[in-house]
C-alpha cells in the first residue's frame, strides 16, 4: 500500500502581510535610533570642537593680560565700551605688542557676531608703539590679519576697584586717547554671552588677577 503523503500547510496571506508589517516597523524603530545616535554624535563632535575653540581663545586671553605692561605713553589696558587694546610684552624678544579684541558684527543677517583679536609686530620704539595703537580698530577689520575666534553674542568687561567689580570705564579711543593715563586694574572680569548654535550656550565669566611682578608703572 503507498505511503500517505502528510499536505504541506503554507503561509497564508494574512500571515505575510503582517510578518512584511513587523517587518517593516522593526526597519522604522532601526532607523530612528540610528539617526538619533548620528545625531547625538554630531552634536557633541560640534560642542567638543567649539569647547576646544573656547579654550584656546581663553588661553590666549589670560596670556595678554599676563604679559600686559603700561609705558610712558599708553596705557596697558584701554576699553572703549567696544574694543580692548592692550599693550603687552612680547614673549620671545625685549619688545612690546599692542593686541586688540573685539566683538565683530555678523557679515549677513542670520550669522553670529564673531570675536576676533589682531596682534601687531614687535615694537621697539614709541613712534612703531603709537602708530600700531591707533591703527588697531581698522587691522580687526582685515581677514588677513585679524584672527576669528569664536562666535559669541555680546561681551562685557569689569575690573577690580577697591573691594568689588565695577564695569570698565571706557576711554576716549581717537589718536590723543594715550594721553590719557590711568592706573591698570588689579583685575580683570571677563563675561561672554555664547550662543545657542555654537554648541555652547549661556554666560560665562572668567576672571583675571594681576600677577604681584606686573605691579606699578614701568
Amino acid at each position: 500500500m503507498p505511503a500517505q503523503r502528510t499536505p504541506c500547510r503554507g503561509f497564508t496571506l494574512m500571515e505575510v502581510m503582517v510578518g512584511l508589517l513587523l517587518l517593516a516597523m522593526m526597519s522604522v524603530m532601526s532607523w530612528r535610533g540610528l539617526d538619533g545616535l548620528l545625531r547625538s554624535q554630531a552634536q557633541l563632535r560640534e560642542r567638543g570642537q567649539a569647547l576646544a575653540s573656547l579654550q584656546t581663545a581663553l588661553a590666549q586671553w589670560s596670556l595678554d593680560l599676563d604679559q600686559a605692561a603700561d609705558s610712558p605713553y599708553l596705557n596697558a589696558f584701554t576699553w572703549d565700551g567696544r574694543q580692548l587694546r592692550i599693550v603687552r610684552r612680547a614673549v620671545s624678544e625685549e619688545a612690546l605688542l599692542v593686541v586688540s579684541w573685539d566683538l565683530r558684527p555678523a557679515a549677513t543677517p542670520g550669522d553670529a557676531a564673531q570675536w576676533r583679536r589682531w596682534q601687531s609686530a614687535a615694537l621697539h620704539d614709541r613712534a612703531a608703539l603709537l602708530q600700531a595703537w591707533n591703527e588697531a580698530p581698522a587691522r580687526l577689520d582685515d581677514s588677513a590679519a585679524a584672527v576669528t575666534l569664536v562666535p559669541l553674542q555680546g561681551w562685557e568687561l569689569l575690573y577690580h576697584q577697591g573691594a568689588g567689580w565695577v564695569p570698565a570705564p571706557a576711554l576716549p579711543a581717537g589718536p590723543g586717547a594715550q594721553a590719557v593715563l590711568v592706573e591698570p586694574p588689579a583685575g580683570v572680569r571677563l563675561r561672554l554671552q555664547l550662543p545657542p548654535a555654537a554648541g555652547l550656550g549661556g554666560l560665562l565669566q572668567l576672571d583675571w588677577a594681576k600677577p604681584s611682578q606686573n605691579r606699578g608703572r614701568s
